[in-house]
């Protein structure tokens, strides 16, 4: 689109208005597990994948399921929430038992609260174009993996921020989960890269508004 608006008009005449975040609503700093546990059930032990999203063949969301079962019949502790609603709801329940949680749709006050309480996002999508999911995760200190090609794949830096996986086979991203998993101490970087990410690259909505609203109108407002 920019490129398309630069033969049609003048460069002066259009500008970026970026996709701003709440960077104290999505924080790590609201991490609580004892929440999580009061209100899911959720072993304060356990490592948490989540997933936000439609639940449906488009995000992608039996690639996580089948690959949380195989994780699971390795002998890994992890359970599964998924917070969004879809057809592809019960066969993940049959496949995953109570190693899942499906929320549902939930409130804004509630998802900022369990993304900061999970620890890995799972995004397998491969229909969006800039996901705003990815951006909340790790603004919430979260370790994303994402599908190759998708939207959410602009947002991660492989192997520093986050996973980029172009695989759609749920042993291969199984396999990945693993490693990051088993291997603490670079969950814990990634997690920590993710959010000053988050901090230090993303916009939180006062800079959209300063930097990219209010300068075009002081611009105008001299002519």
């Amino acid at each position: 689109d920019h490129d398309h608006l630069q033969k049609c008009f003048p460069a002066t005449q259009f500008s970026y208005l970026r996709r701003g975040i709440d960077k104290e609503r999505f924080n790590p700093r609201n991490r609580d597990r004892v929440w999580l546990q009061s209100q899911y059930g959720i072993d304060p032990a356990t490592t948490v994948l989540l997933f936000v999203g439609r639940v449906d063949e488009s995000k992608g969301v039996m690639i996580l399921a089948e690959a949380a079962s195989k994780l699971i019949g390795s002998g890994l502790n992890i359970h599964v929430m998924i917070c969004g609603k879809g057809d592809r709801a019960d066969a993940i329940k049959k496949l995953l038992g109570e190693r899942v949680t499906l929320t549902g749709s939930i409130s804004q006050d509630d998802l900022a609260r369990i993304y900061a309480a999970c620890d890995l996002f799972v995004f397998p999508s491969a229909s969006d174009l800039a996901p705003n999911v990815v951006i909340e995760a790790k603004a919430s200190g979260l370790a994303p993996m994402v599908a190759a090609g998708d939207g959410g794949a602009q947002f991660i830096r492989d192997g520093i921020d986050g996973l980029v996986e172009a695989s759609r086979d749920p042993q291969v991203w199984a396999d990945r989960l693993k490693g990051i998993i088993e291997n603490n101490k670079n969950l814990i970087q990634i997690r920590n890269n993710a959010r000053l990410w988050a901090e230090q690259i993303w916009p939180s909505w006062r800079q959209v508004l300063e930097q990219d609203l209010l300068a075009v109108w002081q611009r105008l407002a001299k002519h």
